[in-house]
């Protein structure tokens, strides 16, 4: 219950958070905002999920706290991934393949990592050059914890690698990009 407890009261900050953010200027918003929203919503939602998995599967506590500061660490690479995918208006047959609209984030006044690196809420498609900087600043150090954490975990082989396997799908910033060119 605590677990629970805690989601509830995290995840709420962090959507306050989300909400002040909005109302604020963008130039008024530096990145450790940003971060601190996308770890107290999803990444402490996903941390947490998989914390209440382990302790109701009657793991013990080191792996359940392994499997919390993973969790974390996804929860928070895949809010990133998220953002970065308002930016990507890849079709497929004409459809957009991304499961949403583009540009939502933008259109609501939502203060997202694209835009705070860039400073541009015309933008409508991200440079290389911001791809890069978000893999290398953002995506790589958070995926490589992740997986330390996840080997900490010493969690069944299989487990293991179908963790990897939504680590990687979920760290993936310009996957869509990908698919949509060949």
């Amino acid at each position: 219950m605590a677990a629970f407890a805690e989601r509830i009261h995290i995840t709420s900050r962090g959507q306050a958070i989300d909400m002040l953010m909005a109302k604020k200027d963008k130039k008024d918003i530096v990145i450790s905002d940003y971060i601190k929203l996308v770890e107290e919503t999803t990444g402490y939602n996903i941390g947490l999920n998989l914390k209440i998995g382990g302790i109701a599967s009657g793991l013990e506590e080191e792996k359940v706290n392994c499997l919390f500061k993973f969790g974390f660490n996804l929860g928070t690479l895949a809010q990133i991934r998220d953002d970065v995918l308002d930016y990507c208006d890849a079709k497929l047959d004409g459809q957009y393949i991304i499961g949403k609209l583009p540009f939502r984030d933008t259109e609501t006044n939502k203060k997202r990592l694209p835009l705070l690196l860039t400073k541009d809420s015309i933008l409508r498609k991200l440079p290389s050059s911001v791809y890069d900087k978000i893999e290398g600043d953002f995506i790589a150090p958070r995926r490589k914890e992740a997986k330390r954490q996840l080997e900490e975990a010493k969690i069944d082989p299989e487990s293991k690698q179908l963790f990897e396997r939504i680590l990687d799908y979920w760290s993936d910033i310009q996957l869509f990009q990908k698919l949509s060119s060949g």
